[in-house]
């Protein structure tokens, strides 16, 4: 399948984040806020996402393509890199903790990935902050490789 056709399988469509998604409801609650939430997230080759923080415990489930590396600046303030894929050291499912500044970008230029970004509890845009990247890497230099 090619990326044409990937995004219009999924109905993707862009993501204020930087690629692209479709929002997954499988949960059926009633409640005000659903006890998770989901959905499928592409990013194109050589795309990053921006950084940004949720209330909510967010898992990356990996299905196909390139690697991406999450980088994650923990509450307390340390930054990790992991890779979410199949590659080495990498991983399929990556955990992002709730309060967490985060991003990814890709490890390899030939091909997009396509993701499932599981929050728990589901996500709440007025909880969403979006980061400048400049600033952060002022702030961390662990990031002058982002």
């Amino acid at each position: 399948m090619n990326e044409k056709e990937l995004i219009d399988r999924l109905k993707l469509k862009p993501h204020f984040e930087n690629g692209l998604y479709s929002e997954q409801n499988f949960v059926n609650e009633k409640a005000k806020r659903k006890s998770s939430g989901a959905i499928y997230y592409y990013v194109r080759k050589n795309e990053k996402s921006r950084f940004h923080k949720i209330d909510s415990d967010e898992y990356w489930l990996f299905h196909l393509g390139s690697d991406l590396e999450i980088w994650i600046i923990y509450p307390n303030h340390k930054v990790v890199v992991k890779k979410c894929g199949l590659g080495k050291n990498a991983s399929p499912i990556v955990y992002v903790p709730k309060g967490s500044i985060f991003a990814s970008k890709h490890t390899n230029a030939k091909e997009g990935t396509l993701v499932t970004c599981l929050t728990v509890p589901a996500f709440n845009k007025a909880s969403f902050k979006i980061y400048n990247t400049n600033e952060l890497k002022k702030r961390y230099k662990e990031l002058k490789k982002f």
